[in-house]
């Protein structure tokens, strides 16, 4: 049984394969990434590529957006959903064509965690093998919407955006949204480019150790804490907060910082 099963897997991978290779490439017809209202010849552009599975990404992509917008035309889009969904092998399975990323946070979300873990080892494993398509659709969408400055609050691909930044000479910096920066500098090798920037939140020991496999020198990291929108700055009344939550004001409250996406598993 074990047997059967086992090849009915091999024989469903190797077609989803078969399948990614025979589509065409998606032609990358996206409108401009850029705020119009902002965009003007005299200010420098920013493109932020981020993805839509996890709700820290987008609130970084919002808050940097916020800190820059003034004095820079910033713009961002979703690098797995937008860019690279026509060669994304989960995608062509679901009827929802959510992406690997999407069911990865998915999975995550309903604990099932050997789901998540094989999705990611054959996610790394698949853009590996994908490299050269993968480089080819960003180099077109970043030369098509010429940015002074890449940004990238992504996992898994930035290995292929420093390569694409590298050969346009385009600035690239890479702020990782979690502690563990491991998957933002998956596939990342001793890189050697003065345009390039590791954005970490803290100097701290077992923040290095995620990312020693990656062999970044220290002249291309610098600590720049988490993108954080001004709004969480502001002054707080907390009695009138606790009353907007249902919270009792004699009842203490216990602060847990997590990913949008695993919290509903956790907090039940």
């Amino acid at each position: 049984m074990k047997k059967v099963s086992a090849i009915v897997i091999a024989i469903f991978f190797c077609s989803g394969l078969a399948l990614v290779y025979l589509v065409p490439e998606r032609n990358l017809s996206e409108g401009s990434p850029y705020n119009l209202t902002t965009h003007n010849k005299d200010k420098k552009k920013i493109l932020i590529f981020s993805s839509r599975g996890g709700g820290g990404h987008i609130s970084a992509t919002n808050a940097i957006t916020e800190y820059l917008e003034p004095e820079f035309c910033v713009g961002s889009t979703f690098v797995f959903s937008n860019l690279l969904q026509s060669i994304d092998l989960t995608s062509k399975f679901r009827l929802d064509k959510k992406t690997s990323v999407d069911s990865y946070n998915e999975f995550m979300r309903k604990s099932w965690h050997r789901m998540a873990n094989f999705v990611a080892r054959v996610g790394s494993w698949y853009f590996l093998l994908r490299k050269q398509t993968i480089n080819k659709l960003l180099e077109k969408y970043i030369t098509t919407h010429r940015p002074d400055l890449i940004i990238s609050m992504a996992p898994i691909v930035n290995n292929n955006l420093l390569k694409v930044a590298q050969k346009l000479d385009i600035p690239f910096l890479i702020i990782p949204t979690d502690l563990d920066g491991s998957n933002a500098t998956l596939g990342i090798k001793k890189p050697h480019y003065n345009n390039f920037r590791l954005g970490l939140a803290y100097d701290d020991p077992s923040i290095l150790k995620k990312i020693a496999g990656a062999g970044i020198d220290k002249k291309y990291i610098s600590y720049v804490g988490f993108p954080v929108k001004k709004s969480l700055f502001a002054p707080k009344n907390q009695r009138t907060t606790k009353k907007v939550f249902g919270i009792p004001e004699n009842k203490p409250v216990i602060l847990l910082m997590m990913g949008s996406r695993v919290w509903p598993a956790i907090c039940i």
